[in-house]
């Protein structure tokens, strides 16, 4: 256990809380690569009982995350295969909703990854930059697509102060330990009519609370922290940030392709759980259950500084 620890709320530090559920994390490969042992580590979701963030308790130290992301490369980069863009249509999406709001000037994507969603705004007129951790996917970025991506986290001096029109945080926010320092140097950046975007999954969706403990979101253990628009407002607020909009969408897009996800989802993942957790409490066995496929049960939030003096 001494990989672990338990932590308060990510989002205001309250100890009062109250216990959603447990989960299984369905891979474990943050924990391969880190050569830990999880067999004995009971995890579960809390809510806060201050702002109502739901949130992963207990979770890895911070210095071992820190190590996976910088060193060892998440496991969603599967370095033995070439990088595919396959978000296009969600890009575009992210793309023509900053479009309601700023046109031009300079955007910065926190955990830009590949950097595929940066190389779009070329057909914009922007200043691109981007941040990501993982060594890996930088190079990419840099050696394949001519990014301007610096490898590792924001930090203060990166930048000058109030720099940004856009700054976007796409899938990022999940995998926060400490959110609030975060935003502190974001706001650093923040031209006073800058715009924030971020993309998360939405831990009140009707979608999220149909699936439960088999959320997809449960994935992996790199999701530590379990958004709802009020949790993220509260954040926000705490930081002296505004919401101005909120856009409830599907991870992926396509009608079709999300109904056959919740379909498969609820006729026959949740029915093979559901007969798995049956006689693992009766009859003593250890089938590992699966997470239901991600569906309708993200949000997008644009957000904007309140008062930056």
């Amino acid at each position: 256990m001494n990989n672990y620890e338990a932590v308060n709320c990510p989002v205001c530090n309250s100890n009062k809380y109250s216990i959603k559920f447990p989960i299984q994390y369905e891979s474990d490969g943050v924990l391969d690569k880190l050569k830990i042992d999880g067999k004995n580590v009971k995890v579960k979701v809390y809510l806060c009982g201050k702002c109502f963030h739901s949130y992963a308790n207990p979770q890895l130290k911070g210095d071992l995350i820190t190590e996976y992301y910088s060193k060892l490369d998440s496991e969603y980069y599967k370095t033995e295969n070439p990088p595919i863009d396959d978000m296009i249509t969600e890009d575009n999406r992210i793309i023509n909703i900053i479009k309601k709001y700023k046109n031009s000037g300079n955007i910065l994507e926190l955990g830009c990854g590949y950097g595929f969603l940066l190389k779009k705004f070329e057909r914009e007129s922007w200043n691109i930059y981007g941040i990501e951790p993982s060594k890996h996917a930088s190079e990419f970025g840099k050696k394949e697509l001519l990014l301007n991506i610096k490898q590792g986290f924001l930090t203060l001096g990166d930048f000058p102060p109030q720099f940004f029109d856009v700054i976007i945080m796409s899938d990022v926010i999940e995998h926060l330990r400490k959110p609030n320092e975060l935003f502190e140097l974001i706001k650093h950046y923040l031209k006073p009519d800058a715009i924030i975007l971020i993309k998360t999954g939405n831990i009140d969706s009707l979608y999220a609370k149909i699936c439960g403990r088999w959320w997809g979101y449960f994935g992996s253990w790199e999701h530590i922290s379990f958004f709802s628009p009020r949790s993220i407002e509260y954040l926000l607020k705490e930081n002296n940030l505004k919401l101005n909009d909120i856009y409830f969408v599907p991870h992926f897009s396509g009608f079709i392709k999300n109904l056959k996800s919740v379909v498969y989802s609820l006729t026959v993942i949740l029915v093979k759980n559901l007969i798995k957790s049956a006689l693992n409490k009766f009859f003593q066995k250890n089938y590992k259950t699966r997470q239901l496929l991600i569906a309708y049960d993200h949000i997008i939030v644009v957000s904007r500084p309140s008062d930056l003096t």
